[in-house]
Parts: structure tokens; sequence; C-alpha cells
């Protein structure tokens, strides 16, 4: 009679305290469907439920028989907006789930258990409910197949890393690519494959909903938690091999590239992978997102210097004004470039001091870069005092002609 008492009968009577798929299908719009398949649709429902680790509160359930969605003025009530599209509608004087969400629940149900999963399902609920140490026997036989199944791959992917590509790898003399490339991230991509099996294989369990609530949030977050640091080892892997190309070009500029290359997309990874972690704790992204982009406004506006410096440093990439150990001068410096990072560039003067100029400064400027000349030019003034004579001041310049000429580097 209202919408409440239309979810509550469909999940107590596909319970583990009580199981009448019978009674839970008249909270179903029946349509054409048989008593079967109505049946089995009520059941799939409650399953899909549990195997994405939602606990489904009546109490958020209006009680009303006339309640209307304020968004649609239509008599209908999302279950839970974990999952879209099922709704529970009036139809005349009954609240019965939506036609189209009865239609749709095939097609769910295969999304929430995947890879044949489903019928797995459907076979281990055959081997009995009775329960077995406070689980029904099916489930403690799933729990042990699943142990021994995450057992074995992980013990197959090691044999895979140890035995056959490391041996191979240093069998053809390349031990510091074995060491700097497959050591670092074979521990993050076995557990990343157990979590991933974990994650498709514990909704079938079908476990205590309050057990499967956190169990399968912290699953769904261990997936993307582990990719993530796979892919932020991969950046340390790739950064090797963009060292050995930097160390064949001419240019030392490509070798400080190299580390802020390998610092800007280890951020990105995290950023992106903290994303996906929140998605995954199901906070709203989106509006995050949204959000971020009228702080990044503001903080744009507030960081003007910083930004110019950025891309300063960017510009000083693209254009190789000069490169590392190049002596440059410009506008208040003069000696020899150490570092060109994100903020500002790093130069030893002759002093022996160490001077930090903001990039977007260095990008602005005039650089005279020493370090390119060919040829050096020495230019120096000789003092003589007003009573030597012509003749010796002949002679010596001369004398320094001779010198110059045969000099051999001159």
């Amino acid at each position: 009679s209202n919408p409440r008492l239309t979810v509550v009968n469909l999940f107590e009577n596909v319970g583990d305290d009580n199981y009448n798929l019978t009674a839970a299908a008249k909270s179903l719009y029946r349509g054409d469907l048989s008593q079967k398949e109505i049946e089995k649709r009520a059941r799939q429902l409650v399953q899909i439920y549990n195997g994405l680790g939602i606990q489904v509160d009546p109490s958020k359930i209006s009680i009303d028989p006339n309640f209307r969605n304020k968004k649609t003025t239509a008599h209908e009530v999302l279950i839970d907006s974990l999952v879209a599209g099922i709704y529970v509608v009036k139809y005349h004087d009954e609240w019965l789930i939506k036609e189209e969400s009865v239609e749709a629940i095939p097609s769910l149900f295969n999304e929430t258990y995947p890879f044949g999963t489903a019928s797995l399902l459907n076979w281990l609920s055959k081997l009995g409910h009775k329960l077995f140490f406070g689980m029904k026997i099916w489930q403690a036989v799933g729990l042990v197949l699943l142990v021994l199944l995450c057992f074995v791959i992980h013990y197959v992917f090691t044999f895979i890393i140890d035995k056959l590509i490391l041996n191979v790898v240093i069998r053809f003399g390349k031990r510091e690519v074995a060491e700097q490339c497959i050591n670092p991230i074979a521990q993050p991509i076995s557990l990343l494959l157990v979590s991933f099996v974990l994650t498709v294989l514990v909704p079938v369990l079908q476990l205590d909903i309050k057990v499967s609530q956190y169990l399968i949030l912290g699953l769904n977050v261990s997936v993307p938690l582990f990719l993530t640091v796979v892919l932020y080892k991969m950046v340390d892997v790739l950064a090797v091999y963009l060292a050995k190309l930097a160390e064949k070009t001419d240019t030392t500029l490509d070798d400080q590239l190299v580390p802020l290359l390998r610092k800007t997309m280890k951020v990105f990874v995290i950023l992106i992978g903290t994303l996906f972690i929140l998605q995954n704790l199901n906070f709203n992204v989106t509006a995050l997102l949204a959000g971020l982009s009228i702080g990044g406004l503001a903080f744009a506006l507030a960081a003007q210097d910083m930004l110019k410096n950025l891309f300063g440093s960017i510009m000083i990439f693209v254009d190789r004004p000069f490169g590392i150990g190049d002596w440059i001068v410009g506008t208040g410096i003069d000696g020899d470039v150490e570092e060109v990072g994100f903020r500002s560039t790093r130069i030893r003067t002759f002093h022996n001091s160490v001077v930090s100029v903001p990039n977007g400064m260095v990008a602005d400027m005039t650089i005279d870069n020493m370090g390119l000349r060919r040829y050096r030019r020495y230019k120096t003034s000789l003092s003589i005092t007003y009573d030597t004579p012509p003749e010796s001041i002949e002679a010596f310049v001369s004398g320094l002609k001779k010198i110059v000429e045969t000099h051999a580097s001159t």
C-alpha cells in the first residue's frame, strides 16, 4: 500500500531467516512474466544489492500512499541512489517495482556478477543452506575455494616473475633492468590481480550485508589503490628509459628534464588515483571537480607569479637557450647553470655562491650564452707612462703581435 512496505516485503522474504520467493515476487510488477521468472528476478534484485554491498534502509523510504517525487512530480521512489533505475512506482492503489526496472534486472545482475560468476553463484547455492560455523555450507565452501585461488594466483605470478622473466633478463646481461624495472612492480601487480579477483568473487559469497558492505567497499578501494601504486612504480621505469635516451643527446638540458617529468607524472598519477578511490568510496567526484575548478580560478589569480614561473620553465625546456653547465650572462646574473627547476634556475656565480632566479624572469630577459661561443675574445688594457719612447712602444706592440700570430690556439 506504500513504497516502504513494497521494499520491506522484497528484502525480508529473500533473507537468511525467511526465504519465500513467492511472497517477495509480489513486490515486482509482473506483466507477462511467468511466476518462476518473476520469482527469479526478485531473488536477483536482492542479490544485486547484496553483491554491491548496499544495505537498503527502508526507514528512508516514504510510507505516504500518495508520495510524489519532488523532481519528477510522479508517484515514484528510488530504492537507493547507488543503483540507478530501480524505482518503486504506484500502479492504481499498489506500489510495485517499476516495469522498466524489472526488465533491467537481468542486465544489472550480469554487471554485478561478471565473467560467469552468476552461474557460479547458482551452482554454489545448490550445495546446501545449512549453517556451518555461522555460515551456510555453500558459503563456507566458496570461501575456502576463494582463499586457495588467491594463493594460487599469487604463487603463479611470483613464479613467472622470479623464475622465468627475471632469470631470462639476467641471462641476457640486463641485471640492472631486472632490478630497476621488473622487481619494483612485481609485488604491486600481484596484489592488484588478487584484489581484482576478490572484487569479482566476494559478492558471490553473499555474506552478511553488514560484513559485505565494508568488505566490498574496501575491495573497491583496493583495486584503484594498487593500480595507482603500479603506475607510480611504472613512472620510475619510464624515467630510467628516458634517462638513457637523454644520455645520447648533445644537450645537457634533457638530463635535467627527466627528473622534472618524473615528478610531474607521479603527481598526475596520484591525483587521478585519488579521484578514482574517492569515486569508489561513493563521493560525488563531479561536484568535487566543479568545486576545484572554481577554487582553481581563485588559486590562479592568487598565484600568478607561480604560474608565470611554471610557464617560464616550460619555455626554457622548449627553446633551450642554455644547457646545464653553460656560462650565461643576463640582467644581474653571471655564472654557470647548475639546475633548472619548476620555479627557478640555479646559477653558480664566480664568487662560488648560488643565485636562484625565477624562471619567469629568465624567460623574459636577454640571455648571453657564453657556453655556445665558437671562439673566445681576449681583451685587456696595458698601461704605460707618458714618457715612454715611441720606439719602445712600437717594439713592444710588434712583440705582442708576434706572440699572437705564432700561438697555436689563436
